[in-house]
């Protein structure tokens, strides 16, 4: 399999079109083209995922059923942020955010839990 018919096979729409203008030899071309249309647009996501993960951290849940609520959305948006950023980046914020969305009476028990105080 060639290098032109692979992009070819995994590209469709605008993508299909940028590689359908280049010959089977300039299929490096092709690729290049299709990261300097995409990668403007990636860069935008990579820091929306992150914004909405982080934007979870500016207010904590007033009671357990918030806390539960926000829990799902938080694990939803680093899925999110994982598949845009990579989990390394993710995992050194997560543990702020997780502190930041729990109600107190949530973060009593889980200090309780591991034997802190708090």
């Amino acid at each position: 399999v060639t290098m032109h018919a692979l992009l070819r096979s995994l590209t469709a729409g605008e993508a299909r079109k940028i590689t359908s203008g280049y010959e089977p030899a300039g299929a490096w071309e092709a690729w290049k083209a299709l990261c300097r249309h995409y990668e403007p647009v990636m860069a935008v996501q990579k820091h929306q995922a992150l914004d909405h993960y982080l934007a979870l951290s500016k207010r904590a849940a007033k009671s357990p059923e918030e806390t539960r609520k926000a829990l799902v959305v938080l694990e939803e948006r680093r899925r999110q942020a994982v598949n845009h950023v990579g989990s390394t980046a993710v995992e050194a914020i997560q543990m702020h955010i997780l502190e930041s969305v729990l109600d107190s009476e949530t973060k009593r028990v889980c200090y309780d839990h591991a034997g802190l105080n708090y």
